[in-house]
């Protein structure tokens, strides 16, 4: 028999109570109840008062319990500096996830909180199951379609010259050295001619996006931009080999590809696109999207901390090396 696990009920705690008078024992109840016996052993460990169980006084005692349990997160609502510092990182400047904010204040911020340490879990807890729900919800990160694993098809190459990412040096595979970085050009909707590209560095995980008029000018334009943008010589550039990179010998750079539909290869501006996606939705046009708010919304992603990072943002492991 399917058993539904659910808390007990009023009307549930009295038959439990006459079934319990009338001497059944605890298995026979929960065939009765449709409830497993370790559920009714719990309920009558839990509820009893001075060794009887009374269904009122049991019903009081599971909602006492349930007022001032974990899931109303008491932690968060009696401290007020740790409540605002999760409404001030939650919200539409910074857009922090719970689990971010979580290990900042672990990491950095546990004296200036008294030694109160939280999980993310709990930061969840507290927006879901209190009045701030509808002030904070929908600044949540928003679970994206996962990726297929396509590498066993077969690709006809239509780039020329390439250099397979397994040639590239192993600074740049480790990730310790900057100036390293991947290219890509998000997905849009077929309406749309104009497109976002992103390139971002793999030691200090800095990103730059920029919107352009045309697929086939992403590459030229994306190397310009970011080369005004940095004051050293960028050392290597990662792309897949999609159409808008056949002309990469241009750009006279150390340039390699990785395999054919091998997206993982350049993971780190794939999740660049994924956590830019909580502002622009997947199903909307760019046309009207300015490169003034697209660099407000790379900002907001270059000032979270991250845990490859060891709780620091990209800008400040990006500054520790050069200053724009």
């Amino acid at each position: 028999m399917k058993k539904s696990y659910k808390h007990f009920n009023k009307m549930e705690r009295l038959e439990l109570f006459i079934l319990l008078k009338k001497g059944y024992y605890q298995k026979d109840i929960a065939r009765a109840l449709n409830k497993s016996p370790s559920s009714i052993s719990r309920e009558l460990k839990r509820n009893q008062v001075n060794g009887e169980y009374c269904p009122d006084k049991a019903n009081h005692k599971a909602y006492s319990r349930r007022l001032y349990s974990k899931t109303y997160s008491l932690k968060i609502i009696s401290n007020s500096k740790l409540r605002e510092y999760i409404h001030l990182m939650t919200k539409e400047k910074y857009y922090w996830t719970p689990n971010m904010i979580a290990n900042r204040i672990n990491k950095w911020l546990v004296k200036w909180l008294k030694n109160t340490k939280i999980c993310s879990k709990t930061i969840y807890n507290y927006i879901n199951n209190t009045i701030y729900w509808q002030e904070l919800k929908p600044y949540l990160f928003s679970k994206m379609a996962n990726w297929s694993n396509k590498s066993k098809r077969k690709w006809k190459h239509i780039i020329p010259n390439m250099i397979n990412i397994s040639e590239r040096s192993e600074k740049a595979n480790n990730r310790t050295e900057i100036g390293h970085f991947e290219f890509d050009t998000m997905w849009a909707i077929r309406t749309d001619f104009h497109r976002v590209t992103g390139w971002i560095d793999r030691y200090s995980r800095k990103v730059f996006f920029h919107k352009v008029k045309r697929l086939n000018k992403s590459m030229r334009y994306g190397f310009k931009f970011i080369t005004k943008k940095v004051d050293w010589i960028i050392k290597t550039w990662t792309f897949d080999r999609w159409v808008e990179n056949v002309n990469h010998k241009s750009l006279w750079i150390n340039i390699f590809f990785c395999d054919a539909y091998s997206w993982w290869q350049k993971w780190s501006i794939e999740q660049a696109f994924l956590r830019l996606r909580r502002f622009i939705n997947k199903k909307s046009s760019i046309q009207n999207l300015s490169n003034y708010k697209l660099h407000k919304y790379q900002e907001i992603l270059n000032n979270m901390p991250m845990e490859c990072l060891n709780r620091k943002t990209p800008n400040e492991i990006f500054n520790e090396h050069f200053i724009i």
